[in-house]
């Protein structure tokens, strides 16, 4: 069995984050919700928005085993 590992993103993760983000939405979130609410939850899946929380003291971390992306966790650093 292949070890998963953990790392920051890079730039190369980006399309699998937002594709692995809207696939987990779209299976168990979205069912839950209307229309509205579907495109209010997708809307930060998308590439310009990953960069803003990037740059805006966020770092996303991803988890993969082999070449799969398998998970990815978005950590923000700013304290209240």
């Amino acid at each position: 069995m292949h070890q998963i590992v953990y790392r920051e993103i890079v730039a190369e993760d980006e399309e699998a984050v937002i594709a692995f983000v809207r696939d987990v939405l779209s299976e168990f979130a979205a069912p839950d919700y209307e229309e509205d609410g579907i495109k209010d939850f997708f809307a930060p899946a998308n590439a310009c928005a990953l960069k803003e929380r990037m740059q805006n003291d966020r770092f996303v971390l991803v988890a993969r085993r082999d070449s799969n992306l398998v998970g990815a966790l978005k950590i923000s650093l700013q304290m209240s």
